[in-house]
């Protein structure tokens, strides 16, 4: 009898890590869209685009916010993307949650 509930278990155990590792990747393929239109906002906003170098770290600060705060952070982006020329409403969305833990 053990071992039937030990075969369900691991059933249970792969579709949980198949589920997660999926939706893992859902929010990361989402947060590097979000922060895609974050750094181009950045530059919109700063009339010049980043340089190579500030692209990296401005998209490595949204990666990490996103991460820590996925639904606020997507949140932004889908207001963003309903309306177009918005990146001053979506960079102010973002900020409040870059700097709050």
């Amino acid at each position: 009898m053990k071992h039937k509930h030990y075969g369900k278990f691991i059933i249970t155990a792969v579709l949980a890590l198949m589920i997660s590792t999926l939706a893992g990747n859902l929010y990361s393929n989402n947060c590097q869209a979000a922060c895609n239109l974050y750094v181009r906002c950045v530059g919109e906003m700063n009339h010049r685009q980043p340089t190579a170098d500030e692209r990296s770290k401005l998209t490595a600060g949204c990666m990490n916010t996103c991460a820590r705060r996925p639904t606020e952070t997507l949140g932004c982006y889908r207001q963003a993307a309903a309306a177009p020329n918005s990146c001053g409403q979506y960079y102010t969305c973002l900020l409040k949650y870059t700097n709050s833990r």
